[in-house]
């Protein structure tokens, strides 16, 4: 039987998906049967030179120790390269598998290097084993029952691919002009063709497994050779530029190219940072990014100006960032929450500089913990005037808190802080270590009025005793009431690793130890026969009595059942089929069905709905919205049908149908749960014509807008894979626009919150008798919490939101109704 197309794609695209949630969830104890096939993805480089060679079998040393020869792993290596000039061919998926094995079904998927070469390092010894090497939607090189010897490595040699295709890219800013020197690179990874640019971090300068790359001349253009044909992503990248990631279709090698225009927008956050008595602090190092457990994960780095001010580019809108400063002589200050299109203003108090000793339960100092403790400094949100440097900036209504003293212990455990005034809401972070923040002896030491001391005056140093973690105990509970045996529990959360596990007794009590509360979210138990699940939150705060009864209800999971075609109608085999955030997925069989599942949700925490996305590898990608299953009652029948992409094209008009010049116009996938990512823009001509090129199959809405008019379209458009059917043209009436203003506020006292993302659904009316049209928006409030969106004759609506608590650790979320009579003064309330 021959290798089919899509069998070797899915298993190597489970760990591309984002998720922590559910990869947290998924049971992986030895006793638990997974849902699916095991899938590695890691690669390991090859260092060796294949050189053409043919294919042979190649005897490894032996190992020391006594070790039995015929149960030991080979391994297969090859190189992958084009004709006609054996040039390497990176970033092209391999895929091995052995169907049948006494150890299992195996699935590898393993990438090709700069190189071009690949190596599956750990293959266990036997026959059966079918190689496909998957160059885009070109012909798959296919090689079957690939033989591996104990101790041996399989040299499999040179493939050789055919003539690969071209990519012509034009790389501009939102004005239009070219922007020389950027980076742009070509990748066949179908997470990122599916995403466009959704990540909320600067995009790195290369996608996962890049296949070609370049950089932009003087005129902006770029040409890639080299790219397979089919469906590619392209991911262009400046310094303090956004970076943007779009797709392109690549003809077969030949004249023709695939030709793709890619915007860079500016998108910045800044900060200022003063002496108390307003001088700027001159030369100190800024880096923004992210608070992790042991360490400070930098994004951008940048150096404050004769201003006292760092600014850093390429961030995507409206994103919340950690900023850490380092000041001469002062030490290391931490900002959390930094947002982006805002300025922060940090005001350095007076020098109070304190030792802080952090110690483990038997009295050892602990080395490498970082330490901090809230500063003397003050944090005010200031807007900027047009021009960076202008002089005019206004202080925002409130002033907010959050700028901490930090440093690293030494080997003696202690660090020096320079907190101003004696410190408090200290806070240590170790990997190996629990910390509980603000210890219990320090919470009344508070800032005082007087002076501060400084070191010299041999106060006793704030102590903190780290300790290694809490047992959790309890029971395991069947739908039925009964207890459960043998069901594998574990706690699970953040951690790369779950902390600790523990299988269920014959009476259905467990007992985990350690687990370590910041890291631990969810207690969860799973069995696999029959299938049960369950889980409930970690108690946090709870006393040792109360942790040692905690009790998890079990239930039967849902599964999604359904089929992927490609656009003839046939089945696709391999393809991968995923719920979009979250790590549940799976691929296609040999008569393209696909079970996703089981599906751990329990009761009313289950989300509304779910978007499942099946992938395939040079054909594209399909999406289906469908509500998420209750348990023990399974989704039936999804229907994905995944082809190549097509062209949407369509013109502006207004109300007396006169064309309306260049129009911005935008293409909203309407299965996207949030109305905010899955957005193509485009600009019509001087005739109102636009074309937006590449679509993958789906349903969007479009809309458009131009100096005080706009519009959608009446009806969706309808995005088929099927070759026969082509989206019909789409004409959009664009009208005078009104606009609703708002602010969005904190409930329990009132306060402005900036930075939040606010989300509008609803309908409007295109003619007095027209049905109403389904509209979605989003904007971010301003420093002053203000936002603002603009209407066309809007029935009904309801905006939504969801943020960080300014001044807790949980999350608040609003609703509000606006009806067509509403256009000012809305006020969206944050609980």
């Amino acid at each position: 039987m021959g290798l089919r197309t899509g069998t070797w794609l899915a298993g190597g695209i489970a760990a591309l998906v984002a998720g922590v949630l559910f990869v947290a969830l998924r049971p992986d104890d030895a006793d638990v049967e997974p849902a699916g096939d095991v899938v590695e993805t890691e690669t390991v480089p090859a260092t060796v030179a294949l050189g053409g060679r043919p294919p042979a079998a190649i005897a490894a040393p032996p190992p020391s120790g006594a070790v039995d020869s015929t149960d030991r792993p080979g391994s297969v290596r090859m190189r992958v390269v084009r004709a006609p000039d054996d040039a390497p061919v990176p970033g092209i998926p391999v895929f091995l598998r052995r169907d049948v094995a006494p150890r299992g079904p195996l699935h590898l998927l393993a990438w090709t290097d700069e190189r071009g070469l690949v190596v599956f390092p750990e293959v266990w010894p036997g026959s059966g084993l079918r190689l496909r090497v998957q160059a885009g939607a070109g012909p798959q090189v296919e090689r079957n029952d690939v033989v591996v010897s104990a101790g041996a490595v399989t040299d499999l040699g040179d493939v050789r691919l055919g003539p690969l295709g071209l990519v012509d890219a034009l790389v501009v800013d939102e004005t239009g002009k070219p922007i020389e020197d950027a980076r742009v690179a070509a990748t066949l990874d179908p997470a990122t063709i599916a995403s466009l640019d959704a990540d909320p971090y600067p995009l790195p300068p290369d996608p996962p497994s890049p296949v070609a790359a370049g950089r932009s001349d003087n005129h902006g253009r770029v040409r890639l050779e080299g790219v397979p044909p089919g469906i590619v992503a392209l991911r262009a990248t400046k310094t303090v530029l956004r970076g943007a990631t779009d797709r392109v279709r690549v003809p077969a090698a030949g004249a023709d190219s695939g030709v793709v225009t890619i915007v860079l927008r500016p998108a910045t956050a800044a900060g200022l940072v003063v002496f108390d008595d307003g001088r700027p602090v001159v030369d100190a190092s800024v880096r923004i990014g992210e608070e992790r457990l042991d360490a400070f994960s930098a994004r951008g780095a940048a150096k404050t100006d004769a201003t006292g001010l760092a600014t850093f580019g390429g961030f995507a809108e409206s994103v919340l960032f950690d900023a850490e400063f380092d000041v001469r002589e002062r030490g290391s200050y931490q900002v959390h929450d930094l947002r982006t299109a805002a300025v922060e203003r940090v005001a350095l108090g007076p020098v109070g500089r304190y030792v802080v000793v952090v110690v483990n339960e038997a009295g050892a100092p602990v080395e490498g913990a970082r330490v901090g403790a809230r500063a003397s400094a003050t944090r005010t949100r200031i807007s900027v005037g047009s021009k960076q440097g202008d002089a005019k900036r206004a202080a925002a209504k409130r002033p907010s808190l959050g700028v901490d003293a930090v440093g690293v212990t030494g080997a003696d455990g202690r660090v020096t802080l320079d907190t101003g005034d004696p410190p408090f809401g200290i806070w240590v972070l170790h990997p190996d270590y629990l910390a509980y923040g603000d210890p219990p002896a320090l919470r009344l030491t508070r800032p005082r009025a007087e002076p501060t001391r400084s070191e010299a005056d041999r106060d006793p140093a704030p102590r903190i005793v780290l300790s290694r973690g809490v047992r959790v105990a309890g029971h395991v509970t069947a739908p039925g009431g009964g207890k459960v045996a043998g069901a594998v529990v574990r706690a699970v959360g953040s951690a790369e690793r779950d902390p600790a596990r523990s299988r269920a007794d014959a009476r259905g009590r467990f007992e985990l130890g350690p687990v370590r509360p910041e890291r631990t979210g969810w207690i969860v138990a799973t069995q696999s026969s029959p299938d049960l699940y369950g889980w409930c939150p970690f108690p946090r705060g709870a006393t040792p009595a109360q942790l040692g009864s905690v009790d998890v209800t079990m239930y039967v999971p849902a599964r999604a059942r359904g089929r992927v075609t490609d656009a003839h109608g046939a089945r696709v085999e391999g393809a991968r089929v995923s719920i979009l955030g979250t790590l549940f997925e799976t691929w296609t069989d040999a008569r393209g069905e696909f079970v996703l599942g089981p599906l751990f949700t329990t009761g009313d925490d289950r989300p509304p709905t779910m978007v499942v996305e099946a992938t395939r590898i040079g054909l594209g990608a399909a999406r289906v919205r469908t509500a998420w299953p209750r348990p023990g009652r399974d989704v039936e029948d999804l229907q994905l049908s995944v082809g190549e992409t097509k062209d949407v094209e369509g013109y502006v008009q207004d109300a007396e149908r006169r064309s309306v010049p260049f129009p911005i116009v935008e293409l909203v996938d309407t299965s996207d749960a949030t109305g905010s990512a899955l957005m193509r823009t485009v600009s019509a001509d001087e005739f109102g014509r636009f074309v937006v090129r590449d679509v993958l199959p789906g349903t969007y809405h479009v809309r458009a807008r131009t100096r005080g008019l706009e519009g959608y379209a009446r009806n969706p458009v309808q995005v088929s894979a099927d070759p026969r059917v082509e989206p019909k043209v789409v004409p959009v009436t664009a009208m005078p626009s009104r606009t609703l203003r708002g602010t969005v506020l904190l409930a329990r006292d009132g306060t402005p919150v900036a930075g939040v993302r606010v989300l509008l659904r609803g309908a409007f009316r295109d003619g007095e008798s027209a049905p109403g049209v389904a509209a979605v928006d989003s904007a971010t409030s301003d420093a002053d919490g203000h936002f603002t969106f603009t209407t066309v004759r809007l029935e009904e609506a309801v905006l939504t939101a969801i943020a960080a608590d300014p001044d807790g650790d949980g999350e608040v979320h609003g609703m509000e109704r606006v009806r067509k009579r509403d256009t000012d003064s809305i006020e969206l309330e944050l609980r």
